[in-house]
């Protein structure tokens, strides 16, 4: 089947997709898998502090990354500050279960119309490493 259509159920903005191959058309074969793209979910659309956790550079905490940038004496203190201030942030959206995003894709076909498709997110905290520890060797 030819995929004609692939959107949001409610026109959702924070929502977008990604075809697999721009320059073709998706297409989805019987018993196999198909790879028709990627689903893009951006949380920060139509969002208020209250559903997101991020540092937008016009907000208060913003200038104070950017000046952090400039590697002032009082870094640590900067730094230590923004990343409690944005953990207790995100904290407290999972303690109130606002970290997940649950959404429904549709996707329209030549042979099948208005097929629902659910979609369930979950906004994790960042990680820049795979393990929690880290050991320095000798030198």
């Amino acid at each position: 089947m030819r995929v004609l259509r692939i959107s949001s159920l409610f026109g959702s903005r924070k929502v977008f997709f990604e075809a697999a191959n721009p320059g073709s058309t998706p297409v989805i074969r019987t018993k196999t898998l198909s790879d028709l793209g990627r689903v893009h979910v951006m949380p920060s659309v139509n969002c208020t502090d209250d559903c997101y956790v991020g540092m937008p550079l016009h907000t208060a905490d913003g200038q104070w990354f950017t000046y952090g940038v400039k590697l002032p004496q009082n870094l640590a203190e900067i730094d230590y500050y923004l990343y409690s201030r944005l953990r207790r942030r995100f904290l407290a959206l999972q303690a109130e279960g606002k970290n997940y995003i649950n959404e429904t894709i549709v996707i329209d076909t030549d042979k099948v119309k208005h097929l629902e498709v659910p979609l369930t997110s979950k906004l994790v905290w960042p990680k820049l490493l795979t393990r929690s520890t880290v050991h320095f060797p000798l030198t």
